[in-house]
């Protein structure tokens, strides 16, 4: 490589472009993938990128995982310095290129920024590898063989996009070439990852203790959605039991106004009975006052006239 024209050409401030590479939590598979990308780039003598890590669900300053150190320490990378940072806007506005490991990640990125939208994809779908399975899952609280395979899947997704047209687009002309030599002696080195010293007795103990914490919470999490659902199942029972009861109560009631309007009717029927029986009573009791009044007329008629025939034959009779 021709390093004066490479210094030549330079010369001058250069606006570098940024790649991102985001996880969950930015502290395995991004750092894995950013601090791989960096020195494949530096091998090859490009100084034309800024290779970051990010997290779209994750708090700042946490260290990479004792698995992810240790994996790249075989790579002859280290990962003491890192410190995570959450994805934010201005980081995606900033961004040439991002490169996630699910599609919850591409997902969650442009949820926090639509800039994000068609500069973000996933690194195993960008660099047309993986063949069915575009997804590097979270290693994280797994073995370390676990680890050793999902590092397996970020180096050949890395390799692959040390030639993708963005790389070699943006890199020095002279640089290019040395991308095909830079690639080989990553993967070269790359085997140690499979072969990786097994963890001190101090980090044995550590990763122990992480995976008993992490099992403990996640049995945490399992009773609280466990009793969650039992509070909501009785609350729905008593909601049912309180609708039961109501819709008890509202017949009650119904048959009550029911039987109520029933006895009014009945009631006003009687009523109507009655009054209509009282009055042909009293017409008939008024029929037969009228009765014995013309009788007792009639009587003292027949009296008088009686007496007047007595005085008048009494007359005659003197």
């Amino acid at each position: 490589m021709d390093r004066a024209n490479f210094t030549f050409r330079n010369i001058g401030p250069r606006k570098k472009k940024i790649i991102y590479f985001i996880s969950t939590g930015d502290t395995c598979r991004s750092p894995m993938a950013a601090s791989y990308v960096r020195r494949l780039l530096a091998e090859a003598e490009i100084d034309t990128f800024d290779v970051r890590a990010a997290g779209v669900l994750t708090v700042t300053g946490l260290r990479a995982s004792q698995e992810a150190r240790q994996i790249m320490e075989s790579q002859e990378i280290n990962l003491n310095t890192h410190r995570s940072s959450q994805l934010s806007p201005e980081m995606i506005r900033r961004a040439d290129l991002i490169l996630g490991m699910t599609p919850y990640h591409v997902q969650k990125a442009i949820r926090i920024s639509e800039e994000a939208r068609g500069k973000t994809f996933l690194l195993q779908e960008y660099t047309r590898g993986g063949g069915k399975n575009v997804q590097i899952q979270d290693p994280m609280g797994c073995t370390l063989e676990v680890f050793n395979r999902r590092f397996k899947e970020i180096r050949q997704g890395c390799d692959r996009l040390m030639k993708s047209t963005f790389i070699t687009k943006h890199a020095p002309a002279a640089a290019v070439s040395a991308i095909s030599t830079a690639t080989p002696k990553a993967a070269s080195s790359a085997k140690a990852a499979t072969k990786a010293k097994p963890p001190t007795k101090k980090a044995a103990a550590s990763m122990t203790k992480a995976a008993s914490q992490k099992a403990s919470a996640k049995k945490a999490t399992s009773k609280k959605v466990t009793t969650k659902k039992v509070t909501t199942k009785k609350i729905a029972t008593k909601t049912a039991t309180t609708k039961k009861a109501a819709t008890k109560k509202a017949a009650a009631e119904g048959d009550a106004s029911k039987k109520a309007s029933t006895s009014k009717q009945t009631a006003s029927k009687n009523g109507g009975a009655k009054s209509k029986t009282s009055k042909k009573a009293a017409t008939k009791t008024s029929k037969t006052e009228s009765s014995s009044v013309r009788s007792r007329k009639r009587t003292k008629s027949s009296s008088t006239k009686s007496k007047s025939t007595a005085k008048t034959t009494a007359k005659r009779s003197v």
